[in-house]
């Protein structure tokens, strides 16, 4: 027994126990005590209002304390602050209680004089405020809810009458009204509901108790009272860190004797296992930013704080399973350089963000922040067929948006681009937005993320090389190009169909027994699969689409109406570049696939992808090393070659166009000496993450050709083992050849795939040369926008030819650009702007200065560029660009700011920095610049 008073308490009232052994007291003082039953103390004092507090009810998440005058005041259980308060009734409370959402009361009210409220008020606590109230046939006095029903409860009146009521009011009919049998002159004291929810006891003020039961058989809880729990241990006897005296005896331990314990075990048959660490939520991956090395995110709740799962280990296998316990296993296996890198905006704007430690090759990327940059990678299969490459940088014409002219200044970047910083595709980009045809093919994104999550990236690769390879084909078929060995002079002939056009005959035949034909050209092979499971090589699939047999709807010109007819088609010609769509955007492709993998000796097994291919640290050893299993190199250890492990895509494809009517013979072997030798050269992929809808990833595996490390000058930086890179927009890694024919469906699904033939660089030896499209002509253009505006004079001189330009001449240039689309950004919990979409911008206008010569000063180029596309911000601040000024025929205004000055302060400041140079004065100007700028907070001064 434990007795204890205080001098707050004058009239205890009511009290409740709250977690940690700690009780909760109330009455009439304007007090409210906690007391620790384990020290026997009171620990924390909260001064309430005068009223004081006559009942409290706990909630789980909340503490409702009642006061005489009918105001119940809900409070925080952990500090005891008023969170909300109800007023309820006019004079006094009566009873209230409350469970789940809802809080109920009853009491007295004023209507002339004091008498019981026939109105249970009902508060829903998710809004703190009150519902419906509950009309009562008798005067409530006591109520409590019955906790197997989330909201029923039980109303008692004095006179013994009692009903089970619904909050929300809705039980229909209305319930009965029971009755308690009391004694004469007798009335309901106390009220309560068994923790068993099966019996209700009353009490009367006679002495008597009343038990009312759901069952003739009862059940209760014996034992309804709080867990014991064990004592607390007393506290070991603390030890500084520091103490060298205090022996280690003081620590008791205990004492086995001399037996051995079970666990004590030879060293030669243990092994130290850690415990695999869980699966991250994924939750938490998506909503994590980083800072630094470091992620932050908030914890979704979903699982108490550390609570670990185990799963039973099927000990009838033998052994014991090492593996993580792992929700998304596919998601381990995918190799990070497969997965899509999103730079920092904030670092990239600031050019902060190291790109060079992602590109491990010689070779330039591509950014991918812009809009519909999906497709990438495969820019990069085109920038490496070298026939290709040569003729579209050969290609120059006057139309305003021509892809094959923003492709070719593409390929000049990525030519002279160094591996450091990525190159941006804008231009291109913002030609191909401006296509009819792409926006008919649905090939430009939408900006909604919902949208976009609902794009097929597998049909969306496809569907891209077939519309770029017949746009180049219509733009290079008209240019004034120099006409290769083998091509026929005609309007319909290109590089593109020598390339990649397989010339084929279409036979068809109505339902009427009409028969004609049709030469066509079809630039992308796709696959057709079987509609029955069977087993098939590639090469025989590939053989069956090119005489594949279609069911279509065609027009028949002998009876002159659209008919049901069956096509057949039959090569005529190969292309020097075979390009093969494999079509894996269903379900029935992708199972047709993954059967021949199963098929295929356990390809899937075969190649092992490491998640890292970054080149090896030679070991500190150096040849003294003995570890036949180490991870480093070493001098006297040569490297393996790599070998093509055996996969359902062959690295070989061997073409025979024969006369006969079969006309086709396609094999892995050669096997006449008239076969044309095809070999891949590059796979594009589409790389998915299960479970993560809209995060799909094109890359593309290319075979680099020796002439590009020749152009790059950096032998040194070629893998000595491979030739294969894979490229993933700004991350670029080589990798050995069997990775590029391993094939996982779960997360790399093939989508196109080409081989070319293997004399394909001597049979287009002359287009090889390199032209420069651009002659010195442009440089004595005279026409602008502003000329087009008929204004009176122009604001440049043009070049003569005495002024070309020449190597070492110095230009000043000043480019000012508008904001087509504003960057995007959110507050962080922490208060930082994080950048989500950077801003899309679009130069505006060109201006170049003469640096030397008799007119040094006058620009000879200062050209408004015009654009189709809505512009967000004209900048004028900056660019001094307003609106009008970059629409065909209208005048440009020159009221606000100049780019020709702007020009001119930048040749002026490279002359200071020559001068500056030559006295050797450049470090220490350097540092008084930045003086300045402290001292006057880095605004220009006015004097």
């Amino acid at each position: 027994m434990m007795l204890t008073n205080s001098e707050l308490l004058k009239d205890m009232q009511c009290m409740t126990l709250l977690p940690s052994n700690l009780v909760l007291l109330g009455g009439h003082q304007q007090t409210l005590i906690e007391f620790d039953l384990e020290r026997i103390k009171q620990v924390r004092i909260t001064d309430i209002e005068e009223d004081g507090c006559v009942i409290i009810r706990q909630h789980p998440k909340l503490v409702c304390c009642g006061d005489i005058m009918g105001k119940i005041t809900v409070r925080d259980p952990n500090s005891l602050r008023v969170q909300h308060t109800f007023s309820t009734h006019s004079v006094t409370l009566s009873d209230f209680d409350v469970h789940g959402n809802y809080l109920v009361t009853c009491g007295y009210s004023n209507r002339n004089v004091y008498s019981p409220d026939r109105f249970l008020m009902v508060y829903d606590l998710r809004m703190m405020r009150q519902v419906t109230p509950i009309q009562m046939m008798f005067s409530p006095y006591l109520l409590r809810f019955v906790p197997a029903f989330s909201s029923r409860f039980c109303v008692v009146s004095q006179t013994g009458q009692f009903q089970l009521l619904d909050t929300s009011g809705s039980l229909t009919p209305p319930p009965l009204i029971h009755n308690v049998d009391l004694t004469p002159d007798a009335c309901i004291t106390a009220f309560d509901v068994s923790t068993s929810c099966q019996a209700m006891a009353f009490a009367d003020s006679a002495g008597y108790a009343y038990l009312f039961g759901a069952s003739n058989e009862v059940v209760f809880n014996n034992f309804s009272q709080p867990t014991e729990f064990a004592d607390t241990l007393e506290p070991v006897p603390h030890i500084a860190f520091d103490d060298v005296l205090t022996p280690y005896s003081t620590i008791p331990m205990p004492y086995y004797g001399d037996e051995k314990l079970l666990s004590d075990w030879p060293p030669e048959l243990c092994q130290k296992v850690y415990r695999l660490p869980q699966p991250i939520d994924p939750q938490i991956l998506n909503a994590m930013r980083m800072v630094g090395s470091v992620g932050y995110a908030p914890n979704p709740g979903n699982k108490r704080r550390n609570q670990m799962p185990y799963e039973t280990v099927d000990s009838s296998h033998g052994g014991r399973n090492l593996k993580s316990p792992n929700v998304n296993n596919v998601t381990d296996v995918i190799p990070n350089r497969y997965q899509l890198v999103v730079p920092n905006h904030n670092k990239v704007m600031c050019e902060e963000f190291a790109f060079g430690r992602y590109n491990h090759s010689p070779f330039a990327g591509l950014d991918s922040t812009l809009p519909n940059s999906y497709a990438n990678n495969i820019i990069q299969t085109l920038y490496f067929i070298s026939p290709l490459h040569t003729s579209i940088m050969n290609h120059l014409c006057t139309r305003e948006f021509c892809l094959t002219c923003e492709l070719a200044f593409l390929f000049h970047m990525m030519d002279m681009c160094s591996r450091q910083v990525p190159c941006q595709a804008s231009n291109f980009l913002r030609a191909f937005r401006t296509m009819k045809e792409a926006s008919a093919l649905s090939l430009v994104l939408p900006e909604d993320e919902e949208l976009k999550k609902k794009v097929a990236f597998s049909r969306l690769a496809q569907s891209w090389i077939r519309f770029i390879l017949h746009q180049l084909h219509s733009e290079l078929s008209t240019a004034n190009n120099e006409v290769f060995e083998g091509a026929t002079n005609t309007q319909n002939t290109s590089i593109i169909t020598e390339l990649f056009g397989l010339g084929e005959i279409r036979d068809y035949k109505c339902k009427e027994g009409h028969c004609w034909q049709q030469d066509s050209v079809q630039y992308p092979i796709t696959l057709s699969y079987p509609e029955k499971a069977e087993k098939l090589s590639f090469v025989e699939l590939l053989h069956r689409s090119l005489l594949a047999e279609q069911n279509m709807s065609a027009y028949c010109e002998q009876c002159q109406k659209f008919q049901p007819v069956v096509q057949n088609k039959r090569p005529t010609s190969f292309p020097d570049v075979l390009t093969i769509n494999c079509g894996l955007d269903d379900d029935k492709s992708i199972k047709f696939w993954n059967d021949q993998l199963e098929h295929g000796d356990g390809e899937k097994e075969a190649v092992k992808l490491p998640h890292s291919l970054n080149p090896r640290k030679a070991c500190r050893y150096g040849n003294k090393c003995t570890r036949s299993d180490c991870i480093f190199t070493h001098e006297n250890r040569g490297s393996p070659q790599p070998q093509a492990a055996e996969s359902w895509l062959p690295l070989t494809v061997y073409v025979k166009l024969m006369k006969e009517e079969s006309n086709l013979e396609i094999s892995c072997e050669k096997t006449d000496d008239d076969c044309i030798e095809y070999n891949l050269i590059n796979v594009i992929s589409v790389i998915k993450k299960p479970g993560e809808v809209g995060r799909e990833n094109i890359v593309s595996a290319v075979k680099i050709d020796d002439l590009y490390f020749k152009l790059r000058e950096k032998q040194a930086s070629r893998s000595g083992t491979t030739d294969w890179y894979l490229f993933n927009h700004f991350t670029i890694n080589a990798i050995p050849i069997d990775e590029v024919t391993h094939t996982d469906l779960s997360w790399k699904v093939p989508g196109i795939v080409m081989y070319a033939r293997k004399d394909v660089m001597q049979k287009y030896e002359k287009v090889l040369v390199k032209k420069n499209p651009i002659t010195a002509d442009v440089f004595g253009d005279d026409r602008s926008l502003a000329a087009s505006g008929r204004r009176a004079s122009i604001t440049f001189t043009p070049l003569s030819a005495e002024e070309m330009p020449g190597k070492d001449d110095t230009v000043a240039v000043d480019a000012e650009f508008v904001t087509l689309n504003p960057e995007e950004t959110e507050i962080r919990s922490d208060g930082t702007r994080a950048t989500i979409k950077p801003p899309q911008r679009s130069v505006a206008r060109i201006t170049c200065i003469r640096g030397s010569g008799s007119m040094e000063g006058q620009p000879f180029i200062d050209d408004y560029i015009s654009t189709q596309e809505q512009v967000a911000d004209f900048m004028t601040e900056f660019s001094g660009i307003k609106p009008g000024d970059l629409d065909i025929s209208i005048k440009i205004q020159s009221e606000t700011h100049d780019s020709i000055e702007d020009a001119k302060t930048a040749l002026s400041l490279y002359r200071k920095y020559e001068e500056l140079t030559k006295l050797n004065q450049i470090e220490e100007a350097i540092e008084d610049l930045y003086e300045t700028g402290k001292k006057c907070s880095w605004n220009v001064p006015s004097t």
